[in-house]
């Protein structure tokens, strides 16, 4: 079965337009897909597994924050990155790996996983993404202005009437 998935998966991106690059089959499956080819900044899912049928199939993504991230407290990051995953349908999770990186991955269960399940999660990854960063962007700017709007009111209270 696992061989089979295989030459699904690429036949998936294929009919998709998304290049694969199937690197093993056996015992898991592991392939690489570009939802982006030739983009600045690409979006690769890393696809891997199921090892047996009571393995999911994972794709992962790793991407990048927005500059404005830096200016976030890692509280308010880790509470966007929470808020975006409980609004996906899939089974997804996004966790902060590094200053200015994001880890997340898609389950898709061997008894459900279809062309149709298959690109609802690879583009959960896409969607993911995109939500993360907007909403840092967001959050960066709210944040900026609240700032500016305070030292504005500091500046008014400290002038003599």
């Amino acid at each position: 079965m696992i061989g089979d998935l295989g030459a699904q998966v690429e036949q998936w991106c294929r009919l998709a337009g998304f290049p694969c690059h199937l690197t093993s089959s056996e015992p898991a499956l592991r392939a690489r897909v570009d939802l982006e080819p030739g983009a600045a900044d690409p979006l690769v899912v890393d696809i891997e597994g199921p090892a047996n049928d009571a393995d999911p199939l994972r794709l992962r993504l790793s991407f990048t924050l927005p500059p404005a991230a830096t200016q976030l407290e890692d509280e308010r990051v880790a509470s966007i990155l929470e808020a975006a995953v409980i609004q996906r349908s899939a089974m997804v999770d996004a966790r902060r790996a590094a200053r200015d990186r994001v880890e997340m991955v898609v389950a898709v269960y061997p008894d459900g996983l279809n062309r149709h399940t298959f690109m609802v999660g690879v583009f959960e990854c896409q969607k993911l993404r995109d939500v993360v960063r907007g909403e840092v962007q967001s959050a960066a700017v709210g944040e900026a202005a609240i700032s500016s709007l305070e030292a504005l009111v500091e500046s008014v209270e400290e002038r003599p009437t």
